[in-house]
């Protein structure tokens, strides 16, 4: 007898045998194999999890010193921004919001620790999973695209001679629709992801690839521009700046031997 109807195959390369499918591939389980599982593309609580104990205690610890730091560090950092000749500029407002947005993402890093302790419960579980990392993502990418406002305002004042002490409103406008355009272009990632049981009846999250190619293909593609067009704008920025400064000095060095 066949292990499966006339409708339904193994997936993925699965074989069938007797009853069942056999996985051949170890990234895939279920009656099918249609559950994509790659620890790779887990969620960190989840991919921890599939660890050893001690190996876990290490990660708590790691945990807990890292966001311990970056939270003392930032608080310090915010501490030295906010003195009014950095906090009047238009550079200043990136500097004091990027420095408050970290130690948010401070503050998600120690949620890490609380699911490694006790993972049994649903709240846990759907927090992992669908908004942990959503906000460290969304984060991460605003803190490139903050460097990226950065730079360029750097730009404007060396290239084009716009006033250190500028409006800064027009900071507080770039910030926002930086902080709208990311969180938006991160709800594939919540969309992709999904809560399964392992071989080991273990709850896992990880991506729904198999189902939304399309959204995985796009999700993908989002993430490759957060990360390349902010590194073409910086280098374009760095060597214009340092051109225009080239160019000044030279200048500034020929009108003095003039005068002598």
């Amino acid at each position: 007898m066949s292990c499966l109807s006339a409708n339904e195959t193994c997936l993925n390369g699965g074989s069938c045998i007797g009853n069942s499918c056999i996985c051949l591939n170890e990234c895939f389980f279920g009656n099918r194999c249609e559950y994509y599982f790659n620890l790779l593309e887990l969620s960190i609580t989840s991919a921890i999890l599939q660890d050893t104990f001690y190996a876990k205690i290490v990660y708590v610890i790691v945990f807990a010193a890292l966001a311990t730091i970056g939270l003392v560090n930032n608080i310090i950092a915010l501490i030295v921004f906010m003195r009014e000749p950095i906090r009047i500029t238009v550079c200043g407002t990136y500097l004091i919001a990027y420095c408050s947005f970290n130690i948010v993402l401070m503050l998600l890093i120690y949620t890490n620790i609380i699911p490694l302790l006790d993972y049994n419960k649903d709240i846990y579980h759907k927090w992992d999973c669908f908004y942990l990392p959503y906000f460290c993502l969304t984060f991460d990418y605003i803190y490139i695209w903050m460097s990226v406002a950065i730079i360029i305002e750097k730009l404007l004042i060396q290239c084009l001679n716009f006033p250190m002490f500028g409006s800064r409103l027009r900071a507080v406008i770039i910030l926002f629709l930086i902080i709208i355009v990311i969180a938006l272009s991160n709800i594939p990632d919540i969309k992709l992801k999904k809560l399964s049981q392992t071989l080991t009846n273990q709850t896992v999250c990880s991506y729904n690839v198999l189902n939304s190619h399309a959204l995985y293909r796009t999700h993908l593609i989002v993430s490759y521009c957060h990360i390349i067009i902010p590194c073409v704008a910086h280098v374009i920025a760095m060597i214009s700046i340092l051109t225009t400064i080239a160019r000044r000095k030279i200048y500034i060095r020929g009108y003095t031997r003039s005068l002598k």
